[in-house]
């Protein structure tokens, strides 16, 4: 959730993200901030990185399933794979270029997020940051692995929080061939929180949110006028 932003291009200039849940504890509306600090060669991850990372997914609960059920480390793939899913051409250099450097980036991209642990009275113990990734360890093809052999593939180690969550069913089911034919990167970047955010008012019938906290959420420009708003979301949201 905001850890995408809605660009086709990398922000190399930016040196954090903010984005802050909201959640109801003790009948009390609290907020959480997260704090998403980018790679300081690549940026924040963009929608390129969330499609190879949604390609990826694929790869993954194929192999949970053919080890009965339960996603072991690592997980191992081709770029060539990740490219066919994706419908890009297999004998280009250039996105096998880009296949590793979405790896620097997912793997270097740090997560901080401040968390409150409370007891079974509901009555908050502690509170405190957690850091974190999406994966602990990548070994890029031609690399050495642990054992000292040439991996002959990418080999990618989940953390154990996306691990166990992946395990426990935890998931948004995601259509990758109907994401692919969306043509706007902001209707690509709403695909995920879209699901989130109507499941969590489906009682209403209906979800809002403000316009300046969307921009915030999917590091947008703001505009101030409502033909250039228009004219910056309508496709995405047609779509």
């Amino acid at each position: 959730m905001g850890f995408f932003v809605a660009s086709s291009q990398r922000n190399k200039r930016a040196t954090e993200k903010v984005v802050t849940f909201t959640r109801i504890v003790n009948g009390e509306k609290q907020e959480f901030p997260a704090l998403i600090l980018p790679s300081a060669k690549h940026g924040l991850p963009n929608v390129a990185d969330l499609e190879k990372y949604l390609a990826l997914m694929q790869v993954a609960l194929a192999q949970k399933n053919r080890e009965g059920g339960t996603l072991t480390n690592p997980v191992a793939f081709t770029s060539a794979q990740i490219l066919r899913l994706l419908g890009k051409h297999r004998d280009s250099g250039k996105n096998y270029a880009e296949v590793n450097e979405w790896l620097d980036v997912l793997s270097s991209t740090t997560f901080i997020v401040q968390a409150a642990a409370y007891d079974k009275e509901g009555k908050k113990r502690r509170e405190g940051r957690a850091r974190f990734h999406i994966f602990d360890t990548v070994v890029s093809y031609g690399d050495f692995l642990e054992s000292g052999k040439v991996a002959d593939r990418h080999y990618v180690f989940f953390s154990k929080w996306q691990q166990d969550n992946i395990n426990s069913g935890y998931l948004l089911t995601v259509d990758l061939q109907s994401f692919l034919q969306l043509r706007n990167y902001i209707a690509k970047s709403l695909v995920l929180p879209l699901q989130v955010w109507l499941y969590a008012s489906r009682d209403r019938g209906y979800f809002e949110k403000r316009y300046d906290h969307l921009c915030h959420h999917l590091d947008l420009t703001q505009y101030h006028y409502l033909s250039q708003i228009k004219q910056k979301l309508g496709p995405s949201l047609d779509e």
